[in-house]
């Protein structure tokens, strides 16, 4: 997994326009370290994949693979989560719900490597064939 993060790094750093020196500049650490990170030689804790992230413009989870993703099974919701979810639904701003979902699951102790959007559900369609699902529960491992 360390491996295929740094490639989503090194493609995002590419896509951005950035150079390893630029991006290390920006974080306050070596290119060499960054190099490591790209390579999968460094793991790269969780506060540094923040900082990344917004250095570069992207999310968060646009750091993980999709394909890293692995269902488990679902339980039914409650109530009161159901009408959560459902609220949650009407929220057309991609951002927004990547936002609240992110805070839902720090708050919860969950990971939120689970929230990796496709390109398809910024134009309204489901991620990784579950977001369409309320209250779908995925884990990565």
């Amino acid at each position: 997994m360390d491996h295929v993060v740094g490639l989503r790094i090194r493609e995002c750093r590419a896509a951005a326009g950035l150079s390893q020196m630029s991006l290390a500049q920006a974080l306050g650490i070596t290119f060499q370290q960054v190099q490591k990170y790209e390579n999968g030689r460094n793991r790269v804790s969780a506060s540094r994949l923040v900082m990344i992230a917004q250095t570069l413009g992207v999310s968060l989870l646009d750091l993980f693979p999709a394909a890293s993703l692995v269902s488990v099974p679902r339980q039914p919701l409650g109530k009161q989560a159901y009408g959560v979810a459902q609220a949650f639904e009407r929220i057309s701003d991609p951002a927004v719900r990547r936002s609240i979902a992110t805070l839902v699951l720090a708050v919860s102790g969950g990971d939120a490597s689970v929230l990796h959007e496709d390109k398809g559900e910024a134009e309204g369609g489901a991620a990784a064939g579950e977001a369409d699902r309320p209250g779908s529960a995925r884990s990565a491992d």
